[in-house]
């Protein structure tokens, strides 16, 4: 039905036919005065849906599903032990997938200016992007907020990123995490420390400076083989 799979039209006569529907009634448009914006609420979930509500109910058994309008707002739920009053049936309930919603990006370097401007040419690039300046500030941040990927810079003022890196790879095993730094090849930075972090943690690797579109790239290789 989302396209994906091929569907036969004997397939789709059955399905209809087990609804009570023709393939007119399944396929056919329903015009936008007909349906009302509805929230289906089913345990923790809820989910906002187009809803054709129907004649009122008399009485409806427990675990029938049912529209019940308050004020100008309608709610469909499962029916309990408990009759509830103006109760109407659901002629028909569609619920849509929400629109893809842009890969969010947490930048942490201390030095703000840099995390700045990757947050910003990612944000160009169609992404959401947080720039942070300290480790506390993200950590911070990630206890009301979460992030689809990481760009850390691996020498803090504290020390290196290892730990940090390790946490976050602790809260996600797939999240895409990249070391930055522009100091390899230094003294500053033990090398072999950065490779055995890049090989423990399964991490990308990025070299100040380092473009937006450099990034994206190899995040969006990163994404695609999750």
């Amino acid at each position: 039905m989302t396209g994906i799979a091929p569907w036969s039209l004997e397939e789709l006569q059955t399905v209809a036919t087990h609804h009570g529907e023709t393939l007119v009634d399944l396929f056919g448009e329903q015009k936008s005065a007909d349906y009302e914006t509805a929230l289906l609420i089913a345990g923790p979930l809820r989910v906002t849906c187009r809803l054709w509500p129907g004649q009122p109910l008399a009485q409806h058994r427990p675990g029938d599903l049912i529209a019940i309008k308050g004020g100008s707002e309608w709610v469909v739920m499962v029916a309990g032990d408990t009759p509830t009053p103006q109760a109407c049936t659901v002629r028909r309930l569609i619920i849509e997938p929400k629109p893809d919603r842009p890969r969010r990006f947490a930048i942490l370097d201390d030095d703000i200016d840099v995390a700045r401007s990757l947050a910003a040419g990612l944000v160009e690039l169609g992404f959401e992007a947080t720039a942070f300046a300290t480790e506390a500030q993200l950590e911070a941040a990630l206890q009301f907020d979460s992030f689809d990927a990481y760009v850390i810079d691996w020498v803090l003022p504290t020390g290196t990123a290892e730990a940090l890196v390790a946490k976050l790879r602790s809260q996600s095993a797939s999240c895409p995490i990249a070391l930055l730094t522009g100091k390899a090849g230094t003294k500053e930075v033990d090398e072999r420390d950065l490779v055995a972090a890049i090989e423990q943690h399964g991490l990308l690797f990025l070299q100040k400076p380092v473009t937006a579109s450099i990034a994206a790239s190899q995040f969006s290789a990163a994404f695609a083989n999750r």
